[in-house]
């Protein structure tokens, strides 16, 4: 063996010692991950506890004070919050003097009383401690602990804002937690013991949600790209060696075979050839978890994302445009919990919280009550004003997903918007006429789903969309990596050489 091959063969013992114990923690608890995920509170679990708005305790828009020709407005919502009727206004005042009893800069909550605006009422131990019973189905609260710093299951940054955070422990059979921002009354997390024990042998190994590690985002996203190098290093060294043995066995015995007599030498050449390209796959998708594609490698010159308010605009709402009363929502549906004002565009629109469900009504129509529906003019519009008017793209309504716009039935909305913008990055863009949603890929991006999503968990449209022949996939595939893993270490602890 030459020089070059012995080194390679030192690498591979070298990065196959320090990370194939955590290979194997990988490829177990990413197979609790496809069952059991990190808990966390959705827009539908908000949407849940919402309070229902009461129709006949809402005026005219115009009648809200600050909300005159004299307010540009820039976000506008209604909502209940412990049993007051909530308006969220932001705007600038266009005079120097506002006949309100508030700044002529409006920015936050408010509560109509007597044509004023007030701010909503203190929230209380005993606010906060429904709210908590609310949420975990239960009014036996064992203790309550104020965090003043993130912990395990409130580790991301967007918490530090909320602090100090009330924990909230519950004596039923779930043995709930729920934790709430002292300051606003927004739940921000919910546990059971259950969650807490899959998450534990599942999703925080696997991801390394660590606290200390995890609050810095920066130091995180290293940890895994080095982790996931030091994978992809002792798979292709060992790849490498185990061709190189199966041509020595050629040159020796003019037969193509392992050489290995020792049944653990033999098993872990064998399954590294079979499973070595899925190593190496995992070894780069890994690295790339929380990475961009390199652009020395797929480069690209525009914006990595595109928002969907970057593509729709950010300008200050025209209330004079929703020819839509917001009172003849409620003619069509009973249960409304929220009203936001949006627009796409020059499209006012209304989006509604009914239920646990999401709707975006066109507000453009005076007394007709429907659901948006964007068209292909209104589209092209946002995509030229966003790209060009001189862009060139071309535009078509799919109805079914795509490799690059997918997710489990029911996921992303349908039929969505297709366009193809030609420029240098190859930009696309799946725009959903219902609710504006927008997902924008270029060069780079697209090379990205098949490094990481395609490799990492099969996210190909044949398995997403074939969810138990992807599970079993994933399961043969783990197994014969951990097999792999585990002859791998066997060699090494026994630390005699089989030729």
């Amino acid at each position: 063996m030459n020089t070059v091959n012995k080194s390679i063969q030192w690498l591979h013992k070298f990065t196959g010692l320090t990370i194939g114990v955590f290979f194997i923690m990988w490829f177990v608890t990413g197979i609790v991950l496809l069952y059991h995920s990190y808990p966390r509170v959705t827009s539908t679990d908000r949407n849940k506890y919402m309070e229902q708005l009461i129709k006949k305790e809402l005026p005219a828009v115009y009648d809200v004070p600050g909300l005159a020709d004299t307010i540009a407005v820039q976000t506008l919502a209604v909502n209940r919050k412990f049993g007051e009727t909530i308006w969220t206004i932001s705007g600038v005042s266009r005079k120097k003097e506002t006949p309100m009893d508030i700044s002529p800069n409006i920015d936050g909550e408010f509560v109509i009383c007597e044509d004023t605006l007030k701010t909503p009422k203190a929230l209380t131990d005993w606010i906060l401690d429904s709210i908590a019973g609310e949420w975990a189905a239960s009014t036996n609260i064992i203790k309550v602990d104020t965090l003043y710093k993130r912990t395990q299951w409130i580790m991301y940054e967007r918490y530090e804002k909320s602090l100090p955070i009330l924990r909230y422990y519950f004596d039923n059979d779930d043995k709930s937690e729920v934790f709430i921002s002292q300051k606003t009354g927004e739940v921000l997390q919910t546990t059971t013991l259950s969650q807490r024990i899959w998450s534990w042998v599942g999703a925080i190994p696997h991801k390394l949600y660590i606290p200390a590690l995890r609050k810095d985002v920066k130091r995180w996203e290293n940890v895994l790209l080095v982790g996931g190098l030091f994978c992809l290093v002792a798979a292709l060294s060992g790849m490498y060696m185990g061709i190189y043995y199966l041509v020595v066995n050629k040159r020796k015995h003019q037969k193509f075979g392992s050489p290995f007599k020792k049944n653990v030498w033999r098993y872990h050449h064998i399954g590294g050839l079979i499973f070595g390209v899925f190593l190496i796959a995992w070894g780069i998708s890994g690295s790339l978890a929380m990475q961009r594609v390199p652009k020395w490698l797929v480069n690209y010159e525009g914006d990595y994302f595109v928002s969907s308010s970057k593509l729709w605009g950010k300008k200050p709402l025209q209330l004079g445009d929703y020819h839509l009363d917001y009172h003849d929502l409620f003619n069509r549906y009973n249960d409304i919990k929220s009203i936001s004002w949006e627009h796409f565009g020059n499209i006012p629109a209304y989006l509604i919280v009914t239920g646990t469900e999401e709707i975006y009504v066109d507000a453009s129509c005076e007394g007709a009550v429907t659901p948006l529906n964007l068209s292909k003019e209104v589209v092209e519009q946002a995509v030229a004003r966003y790209f060009g008017k001189d862009t060139h793209f071309s535009i078509t309504l799919m109805e079914n997903y795509d490799e690059y716009y997918l997710s489990r039935p029911g996921g992303y909305p349908l039929p969505v918007w297709k366009v193809d913008i030609d420029n240098a990055d190859g930009s696309r863009m799946y725009i959903s006429p219902t609710d504006g949603y927008v997902k924008y890929l270029n060069r780079n991006r697209m090379a990205k789903k098949w490094l990481f999503s395609a490799t990492h968990y099969l996210g190909i449209k044949y398995f997403v969309l074939h969810e138990t022949i992807r599970h079993i996939c994933l399961w043969l595939l783990s197994i014969g990596c951990v097999f792999v893993c585990i002859t791998g270490l066997g060699i090494y602890i026994s630390k005699k050489s089989d030729l």
